[in-house]
């Protein structure tokens, strides 16, 4: 059986112990870091994780109060499409920020999970980020085309 050093490999090493890169990444991670260093990680990263993940939820809790509140004001008020629609891409902005928030709590969490639920909720985060943001953009350029047109109509 073939041998790297610290690591036999071979077929039956592999399929028992995990795959050789999960391997290689928990040798790797017990010789540089210590236990002592791992404990001082995650008692730091821990708090800094849950506040960022909360400063996301009052973002969407705000937000989602001032939509409701524009919604129901402008139900009985006359009110414009063009109305409407800066109410919902303003919530929109303010979505994609909570986002953004709970995507830099996933990447600080996978400095310290090594599992692949960490890198799998961080990648259906960025991938609804990515789209959010995609389709907020093309909202916010139809609206400033639209402020244009009416800008250079004749009076």
């Amino acid at each position: 059986m073939p041998s790297c050093g610290f690591l036999a490999v071979g077929p039956r090493s592999i399929s028992t112990a995990g795959t050789l890169i999960d391997l290689l990444c928990r040798h790797v991670h017990s010789e540089i870091v210590g236990e002592p260093v791992k404990e001082w990680l995650l008692a730091i990263t821990e708090p800094v994780i849950v506040t960022i993940d909360l400063l996301a939820l009052l973002i969407v809790v705000g937000s989602t109060l001032e939509a409701f509140f524009n919604t129901c004001y402008r139900l009985f008020a006359p009110t414009s499409g063009h109305e409407w629609r800066q109410v919902w891409l303003h919530y929109a902005r303010w979505l994609v920020a909570a986002l953004t928030f709970q995507l830099a709590a996933d990447i600080i969490e996978t400095s310290v999970t090594t599992g692949w639920e960490a890198l799998g909720r961080i990648a259906i985060i960025a991938v609804i980020r990515t789209f959010l943001n995609h389709y907020l953009e093309k909202d916010i350029a139809e609206v400033r085309e639209r402020r244009g047109a009416r800008e250079q109509e004749p009076v």
